[in-house]
């Protein structure tokens, strides 16, 4: 992807997450994008350059200013954006470096330390699966592999491998809260079962307590030979997580 591409990526995620706090926004374009947020009866408008000279260093600033206005618009809870993983991944470069390359070094190193209950052939399809969950590109069914998010896109049949994208908030478009990730993730076990064979939840956040009431389910599928995997991401960092009944 060009840098003009991610650019335009990081507005267009900017205008989807402003979309989904709740603020009324309407978007003038010339040589800079102007964005006017309303929210109630304050407005203000928010400004950034649609052909920077250094991206990265634009696009934080961009950030910072797209605070300061919202907080000048009264509102206070920032962490949307600030826990936006594609924002994450676009401001600091890391797009780049999550690739199942990457992934795959990282497990394989987890298995070389015995840290996981997986065998080394398993390494390979886990790498692609956790791919395909953070390429918010990918379609629902890639292959082999369904990607299940919240916006009800469509699956074209039951796979062997599942993954859901999960988020603390969560994303109407692009992922699920944690809970309810895991959900729709049982839900899928019981329509496909007799053909899924594995479940992955790719979180960037990790609370035990949300999903500890889903262990019997989870371990009934387990015993009926469906594996559930969590992984939660940071920055480009990959690590396996057991959940606390393991």
């Amino acid at each position: 992807m060009s840098n003009s591409n991610k650019h335009r990526t990081f507005i267009n995620e900017v205008i989807k997450v402003l979309k989904d706090m709740g603020c009324y926004i309407s978007i003038d374009e010339n040589k800079h994008v102007k964005i006017k947020v309303a929210n109630g009866d304050k407005k203000d408008t928010w400004i950034v350059s649609k052909s920077p000279t250094n991206r990265f260093s634009a696009q934080r600033n961009a950030l910072s200013e797209l605070k300061r206005t919202l907080r000048n618009l009264g509102v206070n809870d920032l962490s949307p954006l600030e826990n936006n993983s594609l924002l994450t991944m676009i401001v600091n470069g890391y797009e780049s470096q999550i690739d199942i390359q990457n992934i795959k070094s990282q497990l394989e190193s987890q298995v070389g330390r015995g840290e996981l209950g997986l065998l080394s052939e398993e390494v390979e399809i886990l790498s692609r699966i956790i791919e395909s969950s953070l390429n918010r590109t990918k379609t629902a069914s890639n292959g082999d592999i369904s990607i299940l998010r919240p916006d009800g896109s469509p699956l074209i049949a039951c796979t062997k491998f599942v993954a859901v994208p999960a988020a603390e908030k969560g994303s109407y478009h692009n992922s699920y809260t944690l809970k309810a990730g895991c959900d729709a993730l049982l839900n899928y076990y019981q329509h496909c079962q007799g053909i899924v064979v594995m479940g992955v939840v790719v979180t960037d956040i990790w609370r035990p307590s949300n999903i500890n009431e889903l262990e019997i389910p989870i371990q009934i599928f387990e015993l009926l030979g469906i594996k559930t995997i969590f992984v939660l991401t940071s920055g480009h960092s990959v690590t396996i997580i057991p959940p606390t009944w393991k």
